[in-house]
């Protein structure tokens, strides 16, 4: 087993950086052996790797600030099984699992009188691949081969509009996010599968602070979303 990370964070009068990098491995391997007038000995091999990436980055401006944002994770799986009758290999099983996401959005912020606007862009990317094959020739069956597969993919794109106004005790704020998202999914043996998707999620949020007792909040939102 391997640990290996990085933290860098700059925290300047203008600018804040903060990023996080870690790589991880693990090779682990067992054995299992059966005696008798039927030997059989089992070995399991399952490393596991894993590489992920934060990164936060703020800076300021005369009259506002932007932030980006990113974060991107990368994980195998590979597992082998082999069973042998103590002489020879009798089968092997192979399952091997992939999986790939990373989000990124840049965020921008204005300020003038008592408003301010922002404005949230930014894009996800998942994949996921799922692979199992096993061969063998037991005793009791012919030659034969089996295998599996099973791919996921989903990309989206997001925009969020928003305007608050602060008043003497009270802010209105009012947004709407912007989504789109594309989704594949292929299995062995079954037609792929596609799916794209529009939202609007309009939103609004209202808070009234009448004295130090007593506050009045109210906020709302609609969307249509699909099923999954």
């Amino acid at each position: 087993q391997g640990n290996l990370s990085f933290h860098a964070t700059k925290n300047g009068e203008k600018q804040y950086v903060n990023n996080q990098f870690r790589l991880s491995g693990d090779w682990s391997e067992s054995m299992a052996r059966q005696e008798g007038t039927n030997p059989s000995l089992q070995n399991f091999e399952q490393p596991f790797f894993l590489m992920e990436n934060k990164l936060n980055f703020i800076a300021k401006r005369k009259s506002g600030h932007y932030a980006i944002r990113s974060f991107l994770r990368f994980q195998n799986q590979p597992q082998e099984v082999r069973f042998s009758n103590g002489d020879s290999l009798v089968q092997t099983q192979e399952r091997d699992k992939k999986l790939f996401y990373t989000v990124n959005d840049i965020q921008m912020n204005y300020s003038f009188k008592n408003s301010e606007v922002s404005l949230n862009v930014g894009f996800k990317i998942e994949t996921n691949r799922i692979r199992s094959m096993m061969d063998g020739v037991p005793e009791y069956l012919d030659d034969y081969t089996t295998a599996s597969l099973w791919n996921y993919f989903q990309a989206g794109v997001f925009v969020t509009p928003t305007y608050r106004y602060n008043g003497k005790g009270y802010y209105l704020t009012l947004g709407v996010p912007l989504v789109w998202q594309k989704t594949d999914a292929e299995r062995k043996g079954s037609d792929e599968q596609a799916f794209n998707h529009f939202m609007a999620i309009p939103t609004a949020r209202f808070y009234w602070k009448l004295n130090r007792f007593w506050e009045f909040m109210a906020s709302g939102s609609y969307w249509r979303s699909p099923t999954s």
